[in-house]
C-alpha cells in the first residue's frame, strides 16, 4: 500500500478524492512559479509550462487514462482548424466530445460516486464545445453577432500547442471554472497587468489565502459530515 492509499485509509478519504485535492492544491505552487519567473515571456514559454504542468497533473490523477485527453485536444485542434466556421464542425464538436464522454460514463462509472478520467473529462468537453462554437462565431460576419458573441468569438483559431495549453491550463483543467480562449489569450499576452508597469495590479497572497482557508473550512465540514452520512448511505436502500 503506498503513501496516498495509507494516508486516505487514515482520513476515511477516497485515494481518489485525494489525488484530486492535492492536485487543485497544487495550483498554488505552480501558480506562484508562474508570477515569479514566467509572466512576461513569450507565448510558447507560457504555452509549453501550462501543457506539461497540465499533462503532468493527468497523469498524477488519472494515469494512462490521461490518453482520453489527449485525443480530444487533438480533436479540438483538427476541428477548429480544418473545419472552422461550419455547421459540421459544430455537430462533429458535439458527437466526438460529449459522445466520448458519455461512452466513458457507460464503462467507467459504477453505483457509488466515482472520480475517474471523466471527472476532468467534463471540464475538456465543454471547454472544446464552446471552443468550436467561439471559432464558429468568429468565421461569421461580425455585425451579425450579438455583444456576448463577439467579445467570445475567435477569428483566428489555437495553434496545436496554445489548444493544449488552454485545454490544460493548471487553474481550470480538473473541475474548472470554465473560461474562453479570448480571455486566456489577454491573460497570456499580458492584458491583465498594470499597462504602464507591466507588473502584476496587485498582490494576490491575501486574496489567495481567505480563498484557501474558505476551502479547507468547507472540507473540514463536509468530512466531519461524511462520518455522519456516509456517500454509500445515499445510494442505499434505506435512503431510498
Amino acid at each position: 500500500m503506498g503513501f496516498l492509499a495509507e494516508t486516505s485509509q487514515a482520513l476515511a478519504f477516497p485515494e481518489d478524492g485525494m489525488r484530486l485535492l492535492i492536485s487543485v492544491l497544487a495550483g498554488y505552487p505552480l501558480a506562484a512559479i508562474y508570477r515569479q519567473f514566467l509572466y512576461d515571456k513569450n507565448k510558447t514559454i507560457q504555452y509549453s509550462y501550462f501543457t506539461i504542468v497540465g499533462i503532468g497533473i493527468y497523469l498524477f490523477n488519472c494515469g494512462y487514462e490521461t490518453y482520453h485527453s489527449m485525443i480530444s485536444v487533438l480533436l479540438a485542434y483538427v476541428i477548429c482548424n480544418f473545419l472552422p466556421g461550419t455547421t459540421l464542425s459544430v455537430v462533429l464538436a458535439h458527437i466526438c466530445f460529449l459522445g466520448h464522454l458519455l461512452i466513458g460514463y457507460w464503462f467507467a462509472e459504477s453505483h457509488e460516486y466515482d472520480i475517474t478520467w471523466t471527472t476532468p473529462f467534463c471540464i475538456m468537453t465543454l471547454r472544446h464545445i464552446g471552443l468550436v462554437m467561439d471559432v464558429y462565431d468568429g468565421k461569421k460576419r461580425q455585425d451579425s453577432l450579438r455583444p456576448d458573441q463577439k467579445a467570445t468569438s475567435v477569428v483566428n483559431p489555437p495553434s496545436l500547442l496554445e489548444t493544449a495549453a488552454f485545454s490544460l491550463f493548471f487553474s481550470g483543467t480538473l473541475v474548472g471554472p470554465q473560461f474562453t480562449l479570448n480571455r486566456f489569450r489577454l491573460f497570456v499576452n499580458g492584458e491583465f497587468l498594470d499597462p504602464e508597469t507591466k507588473q502584476p495590479r496587485a498582490s494576490a497572497l491575501r486574496v489567495s489565502i481567505c480563498r484557501f482557508l474558505a476551502g479547507i473550512f468547507y472540507a473540514v465540514i463536509h468530512q466531519w459530515g461524511c462520518v455522519w452520512i456516509p456517500q454509500e448511505y445515499l445510494n442505499s436502500a434505506e435512503f431510498y
